[in-house]
């Protein structure tokens, strides 16, 4: 199955040489599963922790200081990887996540307004 939407070039831009960070939020926006794979070997509870939104758009790669900006619908800051690939309806990273145990009713964390707390099943409504 196919991304249904294409959330980054990173794909090309990592062949001309532009480093990107051996995270296991990047192979999510890489829709990389042989990197997921390595992730999870490492590290076997990396499908449940919540991410901070600096590991989601780092810095390094000349993501926007004005970290509001990166809410594009529902908020990734302290979301899984779960939430990050439903978010960009990556059903290749969603199916690989839930068949290798992403919890689908994992909560996202709630920001200082009380907007999120949101579960990865929640985009898909």
């Amino acid at each position: 199955m196919a991304r249904l939407f294409d959330v980054s070039n990173l794909e090309v831009m990592a062949p001309q040489g532009v480093p990107l960070p051996d995270t296991p939020a990047m192979a999510v926006h890489r829709g990389r599963l042989d990197l997921l794979q390595e992730h999870l070997r490492r590290d076997p509870a990396v499908l449940g922790r919540a991410l901070a939104i600096d590991d989601i758009y780092p810095m390094a790669l000349g993501c926007h200081e004005d970290r509001d900006l990166a809410l594009h619908g529902a908020p990734l800051d302290g979301a899984t990887l779960l939430h990050m690939a439903v978010e960009y309806e990556d059903l290749d990273v969603v199916q690989w996540l839930i068949e290798h145990g992403a919890d689908v009713n994992a909560r996202a964390a709630v920001d200082r307004s009380g907007f999120g707390g949101h579960t990865p099943i929640f985009n898909c409504v």
